[in-house]
């Protein structure tokens, strides 16, 4: 009997045999205006043209390529300013305005809530990138009070997000770019004394409500991986496997949690050469996923992506994009087993 899409996409998180390759089209995302892209354009926060203000405060640049932005404004850059800053309300009822009647249109998917920026990327957003950096080598306890206000807003959003729909959300969807291309931004030993546990509350806030927990991050973030496993992860989205190396993490990590996403967005799908873009699909589902599940493939909505923007940010053609997902449903090995 054919799995709904619901049971698929667990099936893969929790290796217990998909009926065929679960992809992004099994998944139904919702963000319940909880600043899931870093602006909000509803009327409720301040958006003009290509600059906007988030819930924070941040006050957010874009260029004329759409896609997110950057900060250019942190509001405790002065950490002194502390005990004035006025935090967002996670109790806010608007912030839950209409996620119920959202998550009644998944039918029989997945349903996955957008948290979106998590724990790092707020943290210097508010700080500053130079300022967070120096911090955390010279004076990590003065960052604590804003690192544990960050992580105590996410909990609250969560646990409100879960009492609004009760067993109808299987999954919340964080985003933390850790990397550059090399490393990550901080030693892996700072990285496990100050942030996994800080991880670990709000994993396990998102495992109270019953939901599986997926993170993003860009970068070389291959020395972190272990520790976001042990916090309690259970997908991770890499965007650039050449990057992190494919048969790498497939020997340290293949197993151990389930992968979310395609072949290479740096190199691989710009070049469009339809024969590398298949043998690295075929490569990744080999390297990267098991004979029980373990990998979650794209679907035609990466074509358009969150706003229309995805191909141009990246550089691609449809047709790349096209090729990738036609290679990962050939290649499905779950299907044909």
């Amino acid at each position: 009997m054919a799995m709904t899409p619901r049971e698929r996409i667990s099936a893969a998180i929790h290796f217990r045999k998909p009926d065929r390759l679960p992809t992004s089209a099994d998944r139904y995302g919702v963000s319940a205006k909880l600043n899931h892209a870093g602006h909000h354009k509803d009327g409720v926060e301040t958006y003009d043209g290509w600059q906007g203000i988030d819930d924070f405060g941040c006050v957010w640049q874009r260029t004329e390529v759409r896609n997110m932005g950057y900060v250019t404004t942190h509001p405790l850059a002065d950490l002194g300013r502390l005990p004035d800053y006025v935090w967002p309300d996670p109790d806010d009822p608007k912030k839950y305005e209409g996620l119920a009647e959202q998550v009644d249109l998944a039918g029989e998917r997945y349903v996955g809530v957008g948290l979106g920026i998590t724990l790092w990327e707020r943290l210097w957003m508010l700080h500053g990138m130079d300022q967070t950096l120096v911090a955390l080598v010279t004076d990590p306890d003065s960052l604590t009070e804003l690192a544990d206000h960050i992580v105590d807003y996410d909990v609250r959003v969560i646990r409100n997000m879960g009492q609004a729909c009760p067993g109808r959300i299987h999954g919340v969807q964080l985003t933390d770019d850790w990397g550059t291309q090399q490393a990550t931004f901080v030693s892996p030993a700072l990285w496990r004394r100050f942030f996994q546990p800080r991880y670990r509350r709000i994993f396990h806030a998102a495992h109270e409500q019953g939901w599986d927990v997926w993170i993003h991050s860009d970068g070389r973030i291959n020395e972190i991986i272990d520790g976001w496993i042990e916090a309690g992860l259970d997908v991770i989205n890499l965007p650039a496997p050449l990057m992190v190396g494919i048969d790498e993490i497939g020997q340290r990590f293949r197993g151990r949690i389930c992968f979310s996403g395609g072949v290479d967005n740096q190199m691989t799908l710009p070049q469009g050469d339809p024969q590398a873009i298949r043998a690295q699909a075929k490569l990744l589902l080999e390297r990267w996923g098991t004979p029980k599940g373990g990998f979650i493939g794209p679907d035609y909505d990466w074509i358009e992506g969150r706003d229309g923007s995805f191909l141009e940010q990246y550089g691609l053609t449809r047709q790349a994009v096209a090729t990738m997902i036609e290679a990962f449903r050939e290649f499905d090995p779950y299907k044909a087993a």
